[in-house]
């Protein structure tokens, strides 16, 4: 199967989508503002680095949001309080937030079983949980309570996607190895049978293992004689033994399959805990909507790559935002309502995660108008009965490359957990430019910032050749002091 692969990379009006805010039109100063301020707790691992991840997410976000009220007198400002899920009493934590009047809402549970622990003890007492953990189970069991927010669709679809990417491998057979009795793994084991056998795969068998047996269980999952093996790793460090079955496979000369992982093994902390080993990984997990450039914005502003729910995390604090504003409005609405009030809008999409698109949305809110809502991890619609499950998701196709994850594709549903694969044309796409046409001798290329549209030949003729490189620098008669400079690169694999 062909695919044509876009890196668009504009460092000028990628700088976090802020450019735009920085105009010559009036605006109140922060100083001069009424502000409200809401704390918000976030539980979320804070080791291995990942403390720095979120701490950036929230800080953009901060600056965004603060800049989205410059038409307004008064304002909203989140005040976020950290904690650390890997090393804190999580159901003693939670219980203080519970009963903390002065916590708004709170953001966490990027683990399943302390996000199951953080749901039971806040939802109970009416506190808004937003989570980035993705177990079916959690879902089932708190969804008709009202507060709980989970901010991706549950392992039901992330276990379709990594089906489907056997089938997009032109594969036949597939074997399961996951943890027993886990929260995070038993979604899987629920649905693996099932959803292999409806896409025609060959199940070669489902091997549970637990933190005694792992490494045995592991050796028998590459055995299996499956092509490829779903590995269901619950905590990083389970990798390990994962990865070193299928070494011992290799080398004995033996039929190796190929190993595709979930979500747990995408994130900063993976490539620090298992180094050189990780080397080659590939597997699927959620995140940011390549459309809304998110992804190329944080790594153009901080050198880095997004962790695991980070563009998440950003939308949660979004909404959360909105919501708060919303309740200057209406006063005796609650968070919940407010917030449903806030996804159910359907009038104009005001634009995704940035300072202007969000100014647009809070100038909407404050008229008394609906916008459709939009974040950087894409559309933020949910069930319209209980409010708890976004209804469709990102998902990365990933590997590790030289040390760095790479995005080899994308994919998402359409809520019906039908699995539809999308060319990432928008990988590394700067917010406010998009991809309008792809041909076989052309990219036209549309940048409203600037007022350009372009019609840009590959250098060598049709798009056939493995890979090929353009670039062009363009400036706006209105905005000759922004210049911008564009470059990408075609590859096609097949």
């Amino acid at each position: 199967m062909k695919q044509v692969v876009i890196k668009l990379i504009a460092p000028l009006l990628c700088l976090i989508g802020l450019w735009s805010c920085s105009d010559d039109e009036p605006s109140l100063s922060p100083d001069n503002k009424q502000w409200t301020e809401k704390v918000v707790a976030v539980v979320l691992p804070m080791e291995k680095g990942l403390d720095v991840h979120w701490k950036r997410t929230l800080g953009m976000f901060t600056t965004n949001f603060e800049r989205a009220f410059k038409n307004h007198e008064a304002g909203i400002r989140l005040k976020f309080e950290y904690y650390d899920e890997a090393k804190t009493d999580v159901r003693e934590l939670a219980r203080s937030l519970a009963f903390n009047d002065e916590v708004y809402a709170v953001i966490g549970g990027l683990y399943s079983s302390n996000a199951a622990i953080l749901a039971a003890e806040l939802t109970i007492v009416g506190k808004t949980f937003f989570t980035l953990a993705t177990a079916e189970q959690l879902v089932r069991a708190y969804a008709s309570t009202g507060y709980l927010w989970a901010m991706t669709e549950t392992d039901i679809t992330q276990c379709e996607v990594l089906l489907s990417k056997v089938i997009n491998y032109e594969g036949k057979s597939v074997a399961l190895l996951v943890k027993e009795n886990d929260g995070y793994g038993q979604t899987f084991i629920d649905w693996f049978a099932f959803q292999a056998r409806e896409l025609g795969l060959e199940n070669m068998g489902c091997y549970a293992y637990t933190s005694d047996n792992i490494a045995d269980v592991s050796r028998q999952a590459m055995q299996s004689g499956a092509e490829y093996v779903i590995c269901i790793p619950s905590e990083i460090e389970e990798m390990k033994p994962m990865l070193e079955a299928h070494k011992a496979q290799s080398l004995n000369g033996r039929s190796v399959p190929r190993m595709l992982f979930s979500d747990t093994a995408y994130g900063a902390d993976v490539l620090k805990i298992h180094g050189d080993a990780a080397e080659g990984i590939e597997g699927v997990a959620f995140g940011a909507d390549p459309e809304s450039g998110f992804d190329v914005s944080y790594r153009t502003f901080f050198n880095a790559t997004p962790t695991l729910g980070e563009s998440q995390l950003y939308d949660a604090a979004m909404l959360i935002g909105y919501a708060a504003w919303y309740q200057q409005f209406r006063p005796e609405l609650s968070l919940q309502k407010s917030l449903r009030a806030v996804v159910s809008g359907e009038g104009l999409n005001m634009g995704s995660w940035t300072g202007e698109d969000m100014g647009l949305v809070v100038d909407a809110l404050a008229a008394g108008k609906s916008p459709y809502v939009r974040g950087a991890s894409g559309h933020l619609r949910f069930d319209a009965k209980v409010f708890t499950n976004v209804l469709a998701t990102t998902y990365y196709n990933f590997k590790v490359y030289n040390g760095q994850y790479i995005i080899l594709d994308y994919n998402t549903s359409d809520g019906g957990n039908r699995t539809m694969r999308h060319l990432p044309v928008g990988t590394g796409k700067p917010p406010g430019c998009r991809i309008s046409t792809i041909q076989e001798n052309s990219i036209t290329l549309h940048i409203p910032a600037t007022g350009h549209s372009l019609s840009l030949p590959p250098r060598n003729g049709p798009i056939t050749a493995i890979r090929q490189m353009c670039s062009l620098s363009i400036s706006s008669s209105d905005k000759p002091d922004i210049p911008t400079t564009v470059s990408f690169s075609l590859s096609r694999m097949t």
